[in-house]
């Protein structure tokens, strides 16, 4: 996700700057339902587990504490982030380079509040409050960028732009989210969904998507590179 991101973000400052001069693959499964508010589902549950990986809220905690601390084999295991034809937030991770510049930068500031939960069997949802660094106003700055390097003939160096860009953002963001988890084996899943996934970034994504969608087709464009952005609405 986050390579697909870097290069959707990328390619659209190049394609707006030169407009101005003038985020892959689709979801392939569909996730796992909340439990339902009705019928014989049970009633929420207020509770504040979140030391303990084997409840719902805990296991939520233990897989943002891995992505933090970028222990991808732990958050593997309390996420569905490696599960086949899913939307992954991270893939195998480099030992150097921009891209892992940008992942540490991306989770440095990355904390949550899980405050309540609803189980039914072996599904569950649980209520959350993730905050990051405020990521909104990036892609406006590397369209500044784009724009201004096109004028000189165009050869800025993007991606250490970016880069630079995440890194020196200040502010917080915090997004409520309902998440959802399924128990497999025995351990509760974190569903790794677009609002999610955006969350993590900061809003990053979602204010590169309404820019784009400004510009027509280049927004859908975006929408298929990215998985599963379509339904960040």
């Amino acid at each position: 996700m986050i390579k697909r991101i870097m290069a959707a973000l990328l390619a659209l400052s190049l394609a707006l700057s030169l407009s101005a001069c003038g985020l892959g693959k689709k979801r392939e499964e569909a996730p796992p339902q909340a439990p339902s508010s009705s019928g014989e589902a049970k009633e929420p549950e207020v509770t504040s587990p979140q030391e303990d990986p084997d409840t719902p809220a805990g296991a939520a905690k233990t897989a943002l504490d891995a992505l933090k601390a970028l222990d991808i084999e732990t958050f593997n295991r309390y996420s569905d982030n490696n599960r086949k034809g899913g939307n992954a937030i991270i893939g195998d991770l480099p030992e150097e380079g921009p891209e892992r510049e940008l992942i540490e930068a991306l989770v440095k500031n990355l904390s949550g509040t899980f405050s309540r939960e609803q189980i039914d069997g072996d599904r569950a949802a649980v209520s959350a409050s993730i905050t990051n660094t405020d990521l909104t106003g990036v892609i406006d700055e590397l369209i500044n960028f784009a724009i201004a390097d096109a004028l000189k003939g165009g050869n800025g160096d993007y991606v250490a732009k970016l880069v630079e860009l995440v890194q020196e953002a200040d502010g917080s963001r915090t997004a409520e989210l309902e998440l959802t988890l399924e128990r497999v084996d025995g351990v509760w899943k974190v569903h790794i969904d677009e609002k999610l996934s955006d969350a993590v970034c900061g809003g990053m994504v979602s204010s590169a998507l309404e820019l784009a969608d400004k510009f027509g087709p280049l927004g859908e464009k975006l929408r298929e590179y990215v998985p599963g952005l379509g339904e960040l609405d």
